[in-house]
């Protein structure tokens, strides 16, 4: 949900005796109210529609409600698809008549929203979808499309605003190039508001929505992808910063579905791990692979889920009391860089960077170990650091240098 804090008009719905529907309120023309608490869609605050058919869409003028032009004038969320709001301070400035809300429906002539394409301008994931004619619907910028024209199609779905949650988790798995948005307009007269979207016996697409302004209201600018929650990602759909891949939870790891932190590689929980599938820290093995020769899931579960390791080993304390090195958190496995300070080999090397105001520049794993330990190296709290890298339970200098590309003489020199 969307969270303002600002003026907003909107319209709102009574009983006959001017009360809220749930018998809560009791409300009067002029006043302000205000309640207590955190915002809560149909639990706490009060209700009302920036749209005038959207209140009618809940509460219809011929039931005997009563409907009045309101004022929001506190925080405010808004649905997933801004059929309705909540807000904590509320006036009731004037009560409408059903001639004045018949006018008002006819003046909201159109409603603007936004609809997920994919690259070849046809509907993700419906390309089994075929109309009449057995041919895909193409959209193009400056066309109308009726549901009349379209045998099987029962409404073209769209959404109020650019922000992720309103679009199919397709876009998850996506990369920019492979999606478009199309900004769409409608007639409320042709509109059916639903659950989960709002559909529309007839649209116009009116342009194709830069990805720049995509990421912008999304707030995932200073990423090299989509629906990162953080800052200088190479990839999508990570929680964290830095990272050179997909779905991760953590910072600064290359490749894709980790939890945790530096890692190299995919589906790890914990840090600095190469492979696949380890568990703690400095583990190299391939954990898939050893369970697919082995077939035996208790081995599975005993050995290598259950029990955190290091260096291949499994360590008997917890992986938060192991005490780490700090220039271990010093990797730098990306660097955001903004458009205006981008060359040309980054400009050859991340084709997106027009979508995205920039790139994440993506550093070699060992290369970038190999800037943090000299950093260490160099400074005058090498000795604790050394002290606390030797100490490390199971380490070992074959496997550290297998991760780092750093040699024993390197630590020991």
């Amino acid at each position: 949900m969307d969270t303002t804090a600002t003026v907003v008009k909107g319209y709102k719905a009574f009983t006959r005796n001017l009360e809220s529907y749930s018998g809560r309120f009791k409300y009067e023309i002029g006043k302000e109210y205000f309640c207590d608490g955190p915002l809560t869609m149909c639990s706490n605050g009060f209700h009302f529609c920036e749209w005038i058919g959207d209140c009618l869409h809940y509460y219809s003028k011929n039931t005997g409600s009563r409907m009045c032009e309101v004022e929001a004038l506190g925080n405010i969320e808004r649905d997933f698809d801004y059929s309705k709001s909540v807000t904590d301070r509320i006036r009731i400035v004037r009560e409408l008549s059903k001639d004045e809300i018949d006018k008002l429906v006819k003046t909201e002539k159109k409603i603007v929203g936004y609809k997920l394409l994919d690259k070849d301008w046809k509907i993700p994931r419906c390309k089994s979808w075929r109309f009449t004619e057995n041919k895909y619907i193409v959209f193009s910028v400056g066309e109308t499309y009726a549901t009349k024209d379209y045998g099987r199609c029962i409404g073209f779905e769209f959404n109020r605003d650019l922000r992720y949650n309103n679009y199919d988790t397709w876009l998850l798995d996506a990369w920019i190039d492979e999606l478009r948005i199309v900004e769409v307009e409608s007639a409320y007269k042709d509109l059916h508001i639903e659950p989960a979207c709002v559909r529309s016996e007839k649209i116009t697409i009116t342009r194709e929505v830069p990805w720049l302004e995509v990421l912008k209201q999304n707030n995932w600018i200073g990423n090299y992808g989509v629906m990162n929650e953080g800052f200088g990602n190479s990839g999508y759909g990570n929680v964290g910063n830095g990272n050179a891949g997909n779905k991760n939870k953590g910072d600064g790891n290359v490749g894709s579905h980790n939890i945790g932190s530096w890692n190299f590689g995919d589906w790890h929980i914990g840090s600095w791990n190469i492979g696949c599938w380890n568990k703690g820290y400095f583990n190299t093995q391939d954990i898939q692979k050893i369970f697919d020769e082995s077939k035996n899931l208790k081995l599975f579960y005993e050995e290598y889920f259950d029990v955190p390791r290091m260096f291949n080993k499994k360590i008997d304390i917890p992986l938060k009391r192991v005490k780490l090195p700090k220039f271990f958190s010093n990797l730098k496995i990306t660097e955001w860089v903004d458009e205006k300070d981008m060359t040309d080999e980054d400009r050859e090397k991340y084709p997106r960077w027009k979508d995205c105001g920039g790139c994440a520049r993506v550093f070699d794993y060992k290369e970038a170990w190999r800037t943090a330990f000299t950093q260490a190296r160099d400074s005058e709290k090498w000795e604790s650091e050394k002290k606390l890298l030797l100490a490390l339970p199971n380490f070992d200098f074959g496997i550290f240098e297998q991760i780092t590309g750093i040699r024993e003489n390197d630590i020991i020199g």
